[in-house]
């Protein structure tokens, strides 16, 4: 429910018979707004009023990526790669979404090639509302070390 806030207008001391003025804001104190404003004159008529758009401070801070998992992750060649992405704020705590590319390839899905020995990146790009963009990447090594042997 919105707040109505009844009130007599400025011309109130001077009008005979006096009216009366209804106001509705919308939003939180520090970003409500009068959406319109109706005079009972005994006419009807509604003053509509131009919305102000809140103010939002602008950043120049980059967005924070903090990587899950490890880093480098290390597997063993024939091994399963599982991302378990990251976690990606702005400067005001908001999360945000982001790309990811493989080895400089925009990929949807993280799939990594294991069944040789590689050495791949995953990069995470996120790019805030005011244009600001940060990078993080995940290095994936399947060195040429052997897999053990699975014990008897």
């Amino acid at each position: 429910m919105f707040p109505i806030n009844e009130y007599l207008c400025h011309c109130c001391l001077s009008c005979r018979p006096p009216h009366a003025a209804f106001s509705i804001s919308v939003g939180s104190s520090s970003l409500a707004r009068e959406l319109f404003t109706i005079f009972d004159t005994g006419q009807p008529s509604v003053q509509i009023s131009d919305p102000t758009p809140p103010t939002i401070s602008e950043t120049s801070t980059s967005p924070s990526i903090s990587i899950a998992g490890k880093n480098p992750a290390t597997l063993q060649v024939g091994d399963t790669y599982t991302d378990l992405g990251a976690i990606v704020t702005d400067s005001q705590g908001h999360y945000l979404s982001y790309r990811t590319f493989i080895n400089g390839m925009l990929s949807g899905n993280i799939l990594i090639d294991t069944s040789q020995v590689a050495t791949d990146t995953i990069d995470y790009v996120v790019t805030d509302t005011w244009g600001n963009t940060s990078t993080s990447t995940v290095i994936v090594v399947a060195p040429a070390t052997p897999k053990p042997a699975p014990a008897p």
